[in-house]
């Protein structure tokens, strides 16, 4: 195995674990709320995983994305994925996006404004085209959800074979 295969499956990896502690950080802050009769929050939460670091920081409402964390699209097709916008105490619209596309990587929402509120998650179908002149490869792409003041953001791969 090449050296960048390797670096690659690592990358995956550690992206994998930070969506992981992301999502169970999320889940467990929610339970403590829901526990407890209101809303509490775990202050802040840290994680390092080699030069990678991310920092969680308290909010009193918000949303949460969930997606699909790998997405393997060859050259000239498209597919589609569920983001679904699930609300943990925040009402009001939400504007999706994708960034840190590669060339020639398009996107599409079906709704690209969300309505949520405390009763109601909703859901939009995200499709992704890959043109016959991108190129192969492994990208992290940035999934965000901006409200108001807000933006939460998720990682995924899109893997574009060879």
């Amino acid at each position: 195995m090449n050296n960048n295969w390797l670096k690659a499956i690592i990358v995956i990896l550690a992206i994998s674990l930070i969506s992981s502690v992301y999502y169970y950080y999320n889940q467990i802050d929610y339970l403590q709320a829901y526990i407890k009769g209101k809303e509490a929050r775990i202050e802040n939460l840290e994680l390092e995983v080699g030069s990678l670091k991310v920092q969680l920081k308290e909010q009193t409402s918000y949303f949460v994305l969930a997606y699909a964390s790998w997405i393997y699209i060859p050259r000239n097709e498209s597919q589609s994925f569920d983001i679904i916008v699930q609300s943990l105490g925040y009402e009001g619209d939400i504007e999706l996006s994708v960034s840190n596309l590669p060339e020639h990587v398009m996107y599409s929402f079906s709704k690209p404004i969300l309505h949520i509120s405390r009763e109601i998650d909703d859901y939009s179908i995200l499709t992704l085209t890959i043109k016959s002149n991108a190129k192969s490869g492994n990208y992290i792409l940035v999934i965000e959800g901006k409200a108001a003041s807000t933006l939460r953001f998720d990682l995924v791969t899109l893997s574009v074979p060879f």
